[in-house]
């Protein structure tokens, strides 16, 4: 009845249960995505609840539901032991989803991967070919260290079975299990390289695609097998083959020059003859690569390249052929270049990727004769271009022109032309390093300012410019320096704008607008004009009438300015006022002598051409060295007698603060305290109240000598009367820690004023502090956890009264906090 029983829930579970086809129909049924992971989380539930299930085939069916739900996120690491399970059964079917489903749940560190490795051994020695080969997709998917050791030598028995398709999975199993565990690549590299004599293509190609990978780690361990491989070249035909074979021998010429001569002639052979492209884009990519010493083979690489592969109207053929040209640009650029119009034309072309690709061959194609031609070649398509391409033709050519000093630019003047057309295209976002490169050109080369002024002033009065997007805008702060720095030079000489339309140029209400450091240099080039044009007009006919009229459109000009929120705009517009206001009252005085010292280029290596100047001794020190030690050792000598300097470094306050102060020092500092607090009663008795808490003022009339005295005795008394009031079991710490505080011949004196009596202790009994205490069985003990051996406090007060300093100071480390406790019972509050 039980068995009748179980079978009957068996056959119900089975009747009720949802399949994976069941679960992604709902899934696809959920109308919102809160249905959706309601649904997921309940389906993920159950399937667990069935896995548990003895039925097999409600497990299988359950399995195969998480399998599908962990690839949407869910973790089924708990149904490790039930995976195993499934693959143990012997139906081929579950075998299959047993396989996928450790494939998806186990990894390295999964110890059901040991549980597993008899079940593997068994089916890879098996004698069915199909469970053999699902047992190695699995192996392939969970290869450990541990599994590789033990399924190796069975990888290869089924290596030697000489069925194709196993024999093809053995070797790709090999390359895991030479990833899992090292160790097993070196007695079994043999075995392993006899699958090159086979006379299967597709074995031999699996086994040439696991060198290729196992080389990428390191090339020089498998240099000996140039020959078989170079055999394999020449004796081959299969396409895969032949493409594994030119990556292989990408990683191993560079190490063996001899070997890229021996490739010239298969090489030469297989590209005039293949019509599949991926090998020809492999053999392009070698010879780039590994064989730049045969011109005729580069040639000829890239004429197929431009047939092929820039001709075609397929986007990925073309960008195959432009990648492959960026590695041949760099070792033949004249051969290159031949082809340079199908390039350009890939500049055109409505792929991003493949722009962007072909602007990078052509920078690397231009050289100085080439370099005017590709330049205009990218100012054509710029303006057409949208944004993006367009600022990556703008970075392109000032990069490209302007690297180690502008040495492809052979006419300047044509390269001022061009970066002025850069300057006004819409939207451009290099207008900083635009101005920076005027700027550097005027400078280091004088016969080009004239056409440049005249173009910067033109672009500094276009107002789109200047009330134009904040990046544009930024070619101002080169232009405008420039114009100030040379426009007196170049409107006095070359130039037809004369200094009234410098001035209206560079007095635009549109100025304001701008940036603070971009306003000031703005105020420092009008300062330059109007004081050059003020030195041509005065003494001229006319001429006051002119500077008149300048100098009105300056101060009209500068009316908004000074309520800038910028300190150095207001500064400048002042100074500019008053140079103005000066040069009227004064007008003998030339004010253009300012800024007549010409600027020249400074090397960035100009500092270590200056010789220092005769007599300067650098290695000398200032000061003796013995000195230096002397005053090191005094400072750490006596900290008292010279304090060192307080270090203000947040390093030596942490260490400060970090410091914990001994007993000691406790003591030492508050005695200090005190000291200081008692000479100031002293000096200002009169703002004192009695000590009897009466309101009426102190009025004692003590001499100079008295007061003298008692300061004197401070060090002494003061302690001593504070140290009288201790109890008596605390008196040998006290009096332990004064033999270090006090001087001397106080340290002999008792410690209780003469004036007073002694203290006594609730016994009647008068205490001397320098003296032993001797604590009877009746004297109570203070209650203290720290004090409650009696026989260790004994010896150590005894240790005191010899005076040997060495034993006070070997405290225990559970004492140091009592100590503390105690100088601070002595000492008191100040």
């Amino acid at each position: 009845m039980a068995g009748a029983a179980k079978r009957t829930m068996a056959l119900t579970d089975n009747l009720f249960q949802k399949t994976l086809r069941d679960l992604i129909r709902s899934l696809r049924a959920t109308q919102s995505a809160q249905q959706e992971k309601a649904l997921l989380r309940k389906s993920f539930a159950d399937a667990k609840k069935e896995v548990n299930s003895q039925e097999v085939l409600t497990k299988a069916t359950a399995l195969e539901k998480l399998v599908y739900l962990n690839m949407l996120g869910f973790d089924i690491s708990s149904i490790e032991f039930h995976v195993v399970e499934v693959m143990s059964y012997p139906k081929v079917s579950y075998k299959c989803l047993g396989y996928r489903a450790a494939a998806t749940a186990f990894h390295k560190d999964t110890e059901m991967i040991l549980l597993a490795a008899n079940l593997l051994k068994k089916e890879l020695t098996g004698p069915d070919v199909t469970r053999a080969s699902l047992a190695a997709n699995c192996i392939a998917e969970i290869a450990t260290a541990e599994l590789a050791q033990t399924l190796i030598g069975d990888t290869f028995s089924l290596l030697a079975r000489g069925h194709p398709v196993l024999q093809n999975k053995s070797v790709a199993l090999l390359y895991q299990f030479f990833l899992a565990d090292p160790d097993c690549l070196r007695p079994s590299f043999q075995r392993f390289m006899a699958t090159l004599e086979s006379e299967d293509v597709a074995v031999v190609t699996t086994a040439v695609s696991v060198l290729c990978e196992l080389a990428r780690f390191n090339p020089r361990n498998y240099l000996p097998l140039a020959p078989p491989l170079y055999h394999l070249l020449t004796n081959k035909a299969s396409t895969w083959l032949l493409i594994k074979l030119m990556k292989l021998f990408s990683l191993l010429v560079p190490l063996e020059p001899r070997l890229g001569k021996k490739l010239v002639s298969p090489l030469t052979s297989i590209i005039q003859t293949t019509v599949a492209k991926s090998l020809l884009f492999e053999c392009c990519k070698l010879v780039a690569i590994a064989i730049p010493q045969s011109p005729d083979l580069m040639r000829l690489c890239v004429g197929k390249l431009e047939d092929e592969f820039l001709g075609s109207g397929d986007s990925n053929l073309k960008y195959l052929g432009l990648s492959a040209l960026s590695n041949l640009v760099n070792s033949f650029p004249d051969v290159v270049v031949q082809w340079s119009d199908s390039i350009f034309n890939c500049l055109d072309d409505v792929d991003p990727s493949i722009r962007k690709l072909a602007l990078r061959v052509v920078k690397g194609l231009t050289r100085r004769d080439t370099a005017v031609a590709s330049v205009e070649e990218m100012l054509k398509r710029a303006p057409g271009a949208d944004v993006s391409f367009r600022n990556d033709l703008i970075l392109s050519i000032i990069t490209m022109c302007g690297e180690k000093r502008y040495e492809l630019v052979q006419d300047f003047a044509w390269y001022v032309r061009a970066l002025l057309t850069l300057a006004k295209l819409p939207g451009n976002a290099h207008g900083f390093v635009i101005g920076q490169q005027l700027r550097d050109i005027s400078v280091r080369v004088p016969a080009v300012r004239g056409p440049l002024l005249e173009g910067v002033l033109e672009m500094i009065s276009d107002p789109k410019l200047v009330t134009g997007p904040p990046k544009s805008a930024a070619v101002l702060v080169g232009t405008v320096w420039l114009t100030g720095e040379f426009g007196h030079e170049v409107l006095r000489s070359t130039s037809e704008a004369t200094f009234e339309d410098a001035l209206h140029a560079l007095l635009m209400p549109g100025m304001a607008t701008l940036p603070a450091p971009v306003q000031a240099l703005y105020l420092q080039a009008v300062f330059k004009i109007w004081a050059a044009a003020r030195a041509d007009l005065v003494g001229t006919d006319d001429g006051e009438l002119l500077l008149s009229k300048q100098t009105d459109l300056v101060n009209r000009n500068l009316n908004t300015l000074p309520l800038s929120e910028s300190v150095e705009v207001r500064e400048r517009v002042w100074i500019l006022k008053c140079a103005m206001k000066y040069s009227a009252e004064n007008p003998g005085v030339p004010l253009h002598i300012l800024f007549e010292q010409a600027l020249a280029p400074v090397g960035h290596r100009a500092a270590e051409l200056v010789s220092p100047p005769e007599g300067l001794d650098l290695n000398t020190p200032m000061c003796d060295p013995a000195l230096l030690e002397v005053e090191r050792d005094v400072e750490g000598g006596d900290a008292r007698a010279q304090p060192a300097e307080t270090d203000k470094s947040v390093e030596g306050v942490t260490a400060e603060l970090l410091t914990k102060p001994s007993p000691r020092q406790i003591i030492e500092s508050q005695a200090n305290a005190r000291e200081s607090l008692e000479q100031h009663r002293q000096q200002n008795a009169v703002f004192y109240l009695s000590p009897q808490g009466s309101s009426s003022l102190v009025h004692e009339d003590r001499t100079l000598a008295e007061q003298m005295d008692v300061a004197e005795d401070t060090s002494a008394a003061k302690v001593g009367s504070a140290a009288a009031k201790v109890p008596t079991p605390y008196a040998p710490v006290v009096a332990s820690v004064l033999d270090d505080v006090l001087p001397g011949n106080a340290r002999r004196e008792r410690l209780v004023p003469d004036n007073e009596e002694p203290a006594q202790d609730g016994l009647g009994k008068s205490i001397d502090l320098l003296s032993p205490v001797e604590v009877t069985e009746e004297a109570p003990l203070p209650d203290r956890k720290k004090h409650k051996h009696h026989k260790a406090k004994k010896e150590k007060k005894e240790k005191r009264r010899k005076g040997d300093k060495e034993s006070r100071h070997r405290r225990r480390p559970r004492d140091e906090a009592t100590d503390v406790m105690q100088a601070t019972e002595v000492t008191g509050p100040v």
